[in-house]
């Protein structure tokens, strides 16, 4: 079984604007945690993890962050939630493939 690893890193862009970037291969995502938006960039996100997952056999999120980055609820809060992604996108593959047996059999 292949296995892809998408980094996700969380920026300090400026004083103000902190994003968690989503390494998609040809087109990184940016969840922006400063604006009443976010939420909608997450749809986009999960939209694009399906479609990776779809095509891959697995996918594994990689957290990085800068040990420079200041805030450390941000950080942790953010560690955690990859965590978090990670085990859904196994459940949500153990799903996808159950099916398609299901379907093949």
């Amino acid at each position: 079984m292949s296995q892809r690893t998408i980094k996700v890193d969380l920026l300090e862009i400026d004083e103000c604007t902190d994003v968690l970037r989503f390494n998609f291969e040809n087109n990184p995502l940016d969840v922006n945690l400063n604006v009443s938006t976010c939420q909608n960039e997450l749809k986009k996100v999960f939209i694009q993890l399906l479609n990776e997952l779809l095509m891959q056999d697995n996918i594994l999120l990689e957290f990085n962050c800068d040990e420079k980055y200041k805030r450390g609820m941000y950080k942790e809060v953010c560690e955690e939630y990859i965590k978090d992604l990670n085990r859904e996108i196994q459940k949500t593959k153990e799903i996808f493939d159950k099916e398609l047996n299901d379907d093949n059999a």
